[in-house]
């Protein structure tokens, strides 16, 4: 499957945005990918780091679980480098806390896990 078929047509992502960054897409994705009876994780980490702390962390994606496979999507986009199989697992809440910051314009210090 195409990575532009996945993203154009499953996703329908929307482009990103100063009020739709990467903790909206992956709470997009994760909420597309719950319909269909796919778990889907939203992780933290930084992609641009190997080893980071919590805090330092500065990305939200998803890992996907289908048919036992770890498969990482970001941006509505299949990712298979190294970078995207390490970070901080979070849960629903802790995602969705990141997204309400945003729209209040307020951080949240990523050490904060819960």
């Amino acid at each position: 499957v195409s990575p532009l078929l996945v993203r154009g047509l499953f996703f329908d992502m929307p482009a990103q945005s100063a009020s739709f960054d990467c903790d909206d897409s992956t709470l997009f994705m994760a909420q597309r990918l719950s319909r269909i009876g796919i778990e889907a994780t939203p992780m933290l980490g930084k992609l641009t780091a190997t080893g980071e702390t919590y805090s330092e962390s500065d990305h939200v994606w998803v890992m996907a679980n289908i048919l036992g496979l770890r498969i990482p999507l970001d941006w509505g986009n299949l990712q298979f480098d190294s970078q995207h199989f390490e970070g901080y697992p979070l849960t629903s809440r802790q995602l969705l806390r990141f997204v309400e910051q945003d729209r209040r314009g307020q951080s949240i210090p990523a050490n904060n896990p819960d």
